[in-house]
């Protein structure tokens, strides 16, 4: 290393080694401006190494106004980076459950719902609007509630919770399948086909992830001060 860096003074050790005071002498205040016998010090001149002197404490202790929207970003990044791949991901998994149950034609709009997410969050990365913003929400409501909530709770999650209950309490009552359906008000379950089902719940979990990404994305954007 440098020795010459290493012996440089700090912008606060400059200033008071500028001007050294007889240390028998107590100093006269006048505002800003401070006199001694032979030696007079205006403050104002130092502005700018208190200046830095102050900014380079406030880096040290990351309490910098600069760090702290730096963090922000930062932070906002990564949910936008998770919030993309968790929509992605549940997209996936909506268009491989209905293009299974019914038919390869639904190929087409699966693939439309599963570059979408990408699309919008370039145009907000570049564009940095709310119109933008507000577009990768929409999608995202329409992805989360319509699909994995609508689709992946209400028509899988829970028909097959009610299923696997089923066939679990059926034989601790005798195998007597009026008991279940009086005691626990379970309707006897339809034929199971196992992948409908568990993409149906999947496609439910991962919206679950989507949705909690989505918040803390759209939050930390939404405060953007750049935002138009």
């Amino acid at each position: 290393m440098n020795s010459n860096l290493t012996n440089q003074p700090s912008p606060m050790t400059a200033i008071f080694q500028h001007h050294s005071p007889a240390p028998d002498r107590a100093p006269e205040t006048s505002g800003v401006v401070i006199h001694w016998a032979s030696v007079k010090i205006d403050v104002r001149d130092y502005a700018p190494l208190l200046t830095e002197a102050g900014f380079a404490f406030a880096n040290q202790s990351g309490k910098h106004p600069m760090n702290h929207a730096l963090q922000k970003t930062q932070a906002t990044n990564t949910y936008a980076r998770s919030s993309l791949i968790s929509l992605t991901l549940t997209a996936i998994i909506t268009t491989l459950h209905h293009a299974y149950g019914l038919g390869t034609y639904m190929l087409t709009p699966g693939a439309v719902i599963i570059l979408l997410p990408s699309l919008l969050m370039l145009w907000y990365k570049r564009a940095g609007n709310k119109v933008a913003l507000w577009a990768y929400g929409l999608l995202n409501a329409f992805v989360i509630l319509g699909l994995g909530f609508g689709d992946g709770f209400l028509n899988h999650t829970v028909l097959f919770s009610k299923t696997l209950a089923y066939n679990i309490l059926l034989p601790l009552h005798g195998g007597d399948p009026k008991t279940v359906e009086k005691v626990f008000s379970l309707l006897p379950p339809a034929p199971v086909d196992i992948f409908l089902e568990s993409t149906g719940v999947l496609m439910f979990i991962v919206s679950l992830f989507a949705l909690y990404f989505a918040y803390k994305f759209m939050q930390g954007a939404w405060k953007n001060d750049t935002l138009r």
